[in-house]
C-alpha cells in the first residue's frame, strides 16, 4: 500500500451554476456593473443526499461611484464541507474605461479566508491520535485580479480571484483562473438567447468546463440549460419579479458516478437594485 499512495485532491474553490448573475463572486472587475447599488444573496446544497458535502452561502453588495468610472465592492462567503468550514471577506474595486459601445473594466480584490476543521467531533477507531484531539484554525490573506469586458449584448472576463500561495502548512491555496464569455441575440421583439461558456483552469487538476445556453422572453423569464462535462447538467431559471428584484434557481443533475445517491445539487439566487432617484429606470440585467 506504501508503494501505491499518490495525492488526491478535493473541491476547494465553490462552484457555482448561476455564475452569470453573481458576478463578484469570480471577477473583482464585475464591481459597478450592475450601475446601481446591488445586492446578491446566493445559496447552494451540493450533492444532496451524501453526508458531509459542501453548502455554500454567499452574498455581495456593489455599486459605481464616480461617475461610473469606479465600482466599489465587498463580498462575503461561508461554505461547510464535512467538519471543515471556510469564510471569507474580500473588499473590490473596479475602474471601468468607455470605449465606443464597449466597457472594459480593471479589477482588483483583498481580504482573507477563515479556515476552521473540528477534527474532535469525528468519530475514530483509535481514541487518544493526537491528529484528532484538538480542532484546526487558520487565516490566509489574500487577493485577486481580473479584466470585464462588455457592450450591450457581449461580454468577456479574465481572472484569477486568490492569487497568493498560503504559508501554512495544513492548507493548500489554490489558484483559479476563470476565462468566460457570452452573448445576447436577438431572435424577436420578445424572444432572446445567450450562449455562454466558463473555463476553469487551477494548476495539477482537469480543466472544468462550463457549457451553457438560456432564453430570455419579454425581458421577463430567463430559461436554460447547462452542461458540465462528466459531472452534471443544470436546469437555470431566473425571474424578473419587479424592475429591482431577481430571482434565481438552478438545479443540478449528477452524471458521473455518483449518481445513484447523488439527488442532485440546489442553488438560489436573490438580486435586489436600488434606483439612485425616483425617476431612474433599471436597465434589464442579461448578465
Amino acid at each position: 500500500m506504501v508503494c501505491i499512495v499518490n495525492k488526491s485532491y478535493s473541491q476547494q474553490s465553490a462552484i457555482y451554476s448561476q455564475y452569470l448573475f453573481n458576478g463578484l463572486a469570480i471577477n473583482p472587475a464585475y464591481a459597478g456593473h450592475d450601475e446601481s447599488l446591488s445586492l446578491t444573496f446566493l445559496g447552494r446544497m451540493q450533492s444532496v443526499g451524501l453526508e458531509g458535502t459542501p453548502n455554500t452561502q454567499t452574498f455581495s453588495v456593489h455599486t459605481p461611484v464616480k461617475r461610473d468610472k469606479i465600482g466599489l465592492g465587498l463580498q462575503l462567503f461561508h461554505e461547510t464541507i464535512g467538519v471543515s468550514n471556510q469564510s471569507g471577506m474580500y473588499m473590490s474595486y473596479s475602474y471601468r474605461l468607455k470605449y465606443k459601445s464597449y466597457t472594459i473594466s480593471f479589477g482588483l480584490q483583498a481580504g482573507a479566508n477563515f479556515y476552521r476543521a473540528q477534527y474532535t467531533s469525528l468519530l475514530v477507531n483509535d481514541p487518544g491520535d493526537p491528529v484528532f484531539e484538538s480542532d484546526y484554525k487558520s487565516i490566509t490573506p489574500n487577493f485577486g485580479s481580473g479584466i470585464f469586458l462588455n457592450n450591450d449584448n457581449f461580454f468577456a472576463g479574465l481572472s484569477i480571484p486568490q492569487m497568493l500561495d498560503s504559508n501554512d502548512p495544513e492548507i493548500i491555496q489554490e489558484k483559479p483562473f476563470f476565462i468566460y464569455g457570452g452573448y445576447v441575440i436577438d431572435l424577436a421583439t420578445f424572444l432572446k438567447i445567450k450562449p455562454s461558456t466558463l473555463v476553469k483552469i487551477v494548476n495539477g487538476k482537469a480543466v472544468e468546463w462550463d457549457i451553457s445556453t438560456s432564453v430570455l422572453i419579454n425581458d421577463i423569464l430567463w430559461a436554460g440549460v447547462l452542461y458540465r462535462p462528466a459531472n452534471a447538467f443544470s436546469f437555470l431559471f431566473e425571474l424578473q419579479a419587479t424592475e429591482q428584484l431577481q430571482i434565481g434557481y438552478a438545479y443540478d443533475f449528477t452524471i458521473n458516478e455518483l449518481h445513484s445517491v447523488d439527488n442532485g445539487s440546489h442553488e438560489i439566487m436573490i438580486n435586489y437594485r436600488f434606483r439612485f432617484s425616483q425617476h431612474g429606470v433599471i436597465s434589464p440585467r442579461y448578465f
